[in-house]
């Protein structure tokens, strides 16, 4: 498989993983409650989102200084923010729904593979903002210091992504049950094998220095 049709696949994952969001809400029966909102912002932020930022910036570092790259990895700056507004506004939602039952929080191994997930995702974007020359913060850096940087940003944004997808595949073969259950669990495993092969065998090590 070559690095074209490795990306129109991971392409073809975004939509499938904005089905397989829609499947969540249409099997929810708790429209109202914090609860429905905890895979829908967290399927948003993690699998669509965050895919699509790190498959963004994946097409900026193959492409020489200049407009474009700017302009993608501006793009990729922004699609990240909104993501990990999502996730949080997702964390929020299940926290309350612990409260509001009564229950305890971070004691299930969903939760608890979450939890790191959301660790690195917070991790990841502050690596983002000190390696971006744009923001200008990479003044107060050495060479050497910026370059691990951005390394580091690369591989921790690309195991965010996978880490959050399996998380969400976790989750959803929890909830659901039959033939729905197999389909969506194949549909997000599939979606972080995908990301994988483009984004860290395909383009990321290869940039490591």
């Amino acid at each position: 498989m070559n690095s074209t049709t490795a990306t129109t696949l991971a392409s073809v994952m975004g939509p499938l993983s904005i089905l397989s969001m829609i499947a969540i809400l249409v099997g929810s029966s708790q429209f109202v409650t914090p609860y429905y909102w905890h895979p829908v912002l967290m399927t948003f932020g993690y699998v669509v989102m965050m895919s699509h930022g790190v498959l963004t910036a994946t097409r900026a570092v193959m492409l020489p200084a200049g407009e474009q790259r700017l302009q993608l990895l501006k793009k990729h700056m922004l699609i990240q923010i909104f993501a990990n507004l999502s996730v949080i506004g997702g964390l929020v939602a299940i926290y309350q729904n612990k409260e509001l039952k009564g229950k305890q929080h971070f004691s299930t191994p969903h939760a608890k593979f979450g939890l790191f997930t959301m660790g690195i995702s917070f991790y990841s974007p502050l690596m983002g903002i000190f390696g971006f020359r744009f923001l200008g913060l990479t003044s107060y850096l050495s060479d050497t210091i910026v370059t691990k940087v951005k390394s580091a940003h690369r591989v921790t944004g690309s195991l965010t992504v996978i880490a959050g997808i399996m998380t969400a595949a976790y989750g959803v073969y929890l909830h659901l049950t039959g033939y729905a259950q197999y389909l969506l669990l194949i549909t997000l495993a599939g979606a972080a094998a995908t990301h994988a092969y483009v984004a860290v065998v395909k383009n990321q090590i290869q940039m490591l220095p």
